[in-house]
């Protein structure tokens, strides 16, 4: 399922970071997220988390939304995104929210283990405001991150959680995690928190 041609911003709404990232609902309306503070995509792999990422960072293209690329990518985010040097991300606050650019991070968990240089340069990124960080982990990375870019995003930004009935997607959605889980695994099948409201969605494919 692909998002329509009319999909992008959410209604009633003139942030260009404001996007319908799938749907939702028994009356299967579209659900939106607005990745101004950031955006985290959990789940196991093979549950549509580059796929998620990709989707989002379409729609934000769609409104001239400026996104960099660190670190790897898997193929659905790589065909919408280019690589750019960690050393190139700005290090100051932006004079206005809509000069940052959004920092796109495909398994932030692994680039912790892998390059624990270039997640600090991200995390301290973030914590300057110079950028809005969307980034996916494994859930149970997620989970039990304490410290560093993961555990920062899970703490202050939406979190997308694909395949809900994974080992520790409870802990992210707190207690209306039975209500939104579906007992039959889908790619791009998940919950959106954001802060107390937690709804199911159906991640549309990029186009």
């Amino acid at each position: 399922m692909t998002a329509p041609d009319g999909a992008g911003s959410a209604r009633g709404s003139a942030a260009p970071t404001a996007v319908a990232i799938g749907r939702g609902g028994d009356d299967a309306a579209d659900v939106h997220v607005d990745v101004e503070r950031g955006l985290l995509v959990v789940g196991p792999a093979g549950s549509g988390r580059s796929t998620g990422l990709a989707t989002v960072v379409a729609l934000l293209a769609r409104h001239g939304v400026e996104v960099w690329r660190v670190g790897p990518a898997g193929r659905a985010l790589a065909e919408v995104t280019a690589p750019k040097p960690v050393d190139e991300l700005p290090a100051a606050t932006a004079t206005t929210s809509a000069a940052r650019p959004v920092v796109v991070v495909d398994d932030l968990d692994e680039l912790e283990l892998i390059d624990p240089a270039a997640a600090d340069r991200v995390e301290q990124a973030v914590l300057a405001g110079a950028v809005r960080l969307v980034a996916s982990a494994q859930t149970e990375r997620a989970v039990s991150a304490f410290r560093g870019p993961v555990a920062l995003a899970a703490r202050l930004s939406p979190l997308l959680v694909l395949e809900p009935s994974a080992p520790g997607a409870a802990e992210l959605l707190g207690a209306r995690a039975p209500w939104v889980t579906d007992p039959e695994a889908r790619p791009g099948r998940g919950a959106l928190r954001c802060g107390s409201r937690v709804e199911p969605v159906q991640v549309y494919l990029p186009r």
